[in-house]
């Protein structure tokens, strides 16, 4: 019996070496141990770096000053310079709704990502005879306060024996004051993942 316990247990002593190997550990302190194990960016990471960098910039000094203010922002689409595939358009969802929550904030949708087919339509009513102009649209637009640009970078750095990785991601998000033209905030949450080097994020 000891004998076929003795040989059990070398059959799956490399499983186990393997699945130490494979651990992912990240910087994101709310990642948990049951999530996924994984170099890529999960849905934990991008709530984590749209909450922590949002929270900055509304507790920002220069926005802290004008309290009372309703500001209307235009939002581009966040870039992303990594190696994953990733629905951007699901990250600025979570920017807006995070944003629009706090009672403060309203978006754009002429321009931006948000440009509105419907909205740009209803503008073109104006140079219409069929329409009443009285009740029409021209001179009624709102010009967006603020602009607000995202980007998701990825570097990824090697051990001297070339045994661990490590992906070193950055979710960086700037504002910029429109009238002025001056950048009022830009922020960096950083996240970085570090295992075997036997894995990839790709």
């Amino acid at each position: 019996m000891t004998k076929f316990i003795k040989s059990a247990f070398l059959l799956i002593l490399p499983l186990l070496l393997t699945g130490c190997a494979s651990t992912v550990v990240s910087t994101n302190p709310n990642a948990t141990k049951d999530g996924i194990n994984t170099f890529q960016l999960t849905k934990i990471d991008y709530e984590y770096a749209v909450k922590k960098s949002l929270d900055e910039f509304m507790m920002s000094p220069w926005l802290d000053a004008k309290k009372g203010k309703r500001w209307l922002v235009q939002i581009g689409n966040v870039r992303n310079e990594t190696t994953d595939e990733i629905d951007t358009r699901r990250l600025t969802q979570r920017m807006m709704s995070h944003m629009t929550r706090s009672g403060r904030f309203a978006f754009s949708a002429v321009g931006g990502s948000l440009a509105d087919s419907t909205v740009k339509e209803y503008r073109q009513l104006e140079n219409s005879d069929l329409y009443d102009q009285d009740s029409g649209a021209k001179g009624k637009a709102e010009k967006p306060d603020l602009s607000m640009i995202g980007e998701i970078q990825q570097s990824t750095v090697i051990s001297a024996n070339r045994s661990k990785q490590q992906l070193e991601y950055e979710f960086r998000l700037r504002v910029t004051d429109l009238g002025s033209g001056v950048i009022v905030f830009d922020a960096l949450v950083p996240i970085e993942k570090l295992g075997s080097n036997k894995n990839f994020s790709w």
